[in-house]
């Protein structure tokens, strides 16, 4: 829906615009073009608002407004400013069980210990699993193996390994690391280089209360908290049969994680996570595992 400048008055009366002569417009022309069902038909121009107030007498409101500033932004901000519902594009697999995890030991070359030892598990249609444990117990190496059995470009780690770790044929992933340097460039290259639709992804940042200002700098000048959110963005636009995000509370604004809160409940994805937050895990997660110990929804072990 087109915005039009906010110079025009709400208030019953009569708008002047004085131009190569005098004009009078009713109230009704007005709130036409506040309401964006037609476009005012000046670039520069200036108004008097002259509304006769009976205990004060008539009062003038004068305004300047320049719409040539503001169609320059429409290319880029004509969609964001309708707040939509944030959405999932869930596929649905053939397999009911996505990923196999069975007495599985990771150890790297340097090391003299294993990072962990004999976890089992199982990643089924329409669960949301929280992988908890202290840091350094590598929760992030086992997603990194996860992508990686799944043919996923997008780590590549190199460790020995013992037990089975499988998933599913034709399994799509979508992702959401700790790591945000790798953002740079505008929205507008970024979308297409993600092929990702532009108005709908600067909608669900909106939605991830960004500011309107940030569309229109590089995004490797945002905070950790924006890039956090950029990549959120990212992940709910990928259609996907498995979501895996690593920390994506990190940098996050309460307003944004109740809407991703509500999102997940909402719709239900299938979900690999890992959560320092209790509350946010013990909200969300189906199943808890903690790295070699199968613990059920409310474990107290969860961190």
């Amino acid at each position: 829906q087109r915005k039009t400048p906010r110079c025009f008055p709400k208030q019953r009366g009569v708008f002047l615009r004085m131009e190569s002569g005098l004009s009078v417009f009713t109230d009704r022309e007005i709130l036409t073009w506040r309401d964006g069902r037609r476009k005012p038909p000046w670039g520069i121009f200036f108004g008097i608002f002259l509304k006769f107030h009976p205990p004060g007498g008539l009062k003038i409101r004068f305004s300047v407004c320049y719409n040539g500033a503001i169609e320059e932004k429409e290319g880029l901000l004509q969609d964001i400013e309708s707040p939509i519902d944030l959405k999932l594009h869930q596929l649905t697999h053939h397999k009911k069980t996505l990923v196999n995890v069975k007495d599985y030991s990771l150890k790297y070359k340097d090391a003299n210990q294993p990072v962990f030892e004999k976890v089992s598990f199982t990643i089924e249609a329409g669960e949301r699993i929280a992988l908890s444990g202290k840091n350094g117990c590598g929760k992030t190496t086992l997603i990194k193996k996860i992508l990686q059995k799944c043919n996923s470009d997008l780590v590549h780690i190199d460790v020995f390994e013992e037990g089975l770790c499988e998933t599913a044929s034709g399994l799509i992933i979508s992702y959401v690391g700790q790591e945000t340097a790798g953002l740079k460039g505008n929205i507008t290259d970024y979308c297409k280089e993600h092929d990702l639709e532009k108005s709908l992804f600067c909608s669900i940042l909106r939605q991830l209360d960004f500011e309107r200002d940030q569309f229109l700098k590089k995004i490797e000048n945002y905070s950790e908290g924006q890039k956090k959110k950029v990549l959120l963005a990212t992940s709910l636009l990928t259609p996907a049969h498995l979501y895996i995000w690593d920390e994506p509370l990190n940098y996050i604004d309460v307003f944004s994680r109740m809407q991703l809160e509500k999102l997940i409940l909402e719709y239900g994805p299938t979900m690999l996570f890992v959560e320092h937050d209790g509350r946010f895990c013990e909200k969300i997660a189906t199943k808890v595992v903690n790295l070699g110990i199968m613990s059920s929804h409310r474990n107290s072990d969860l961190v």
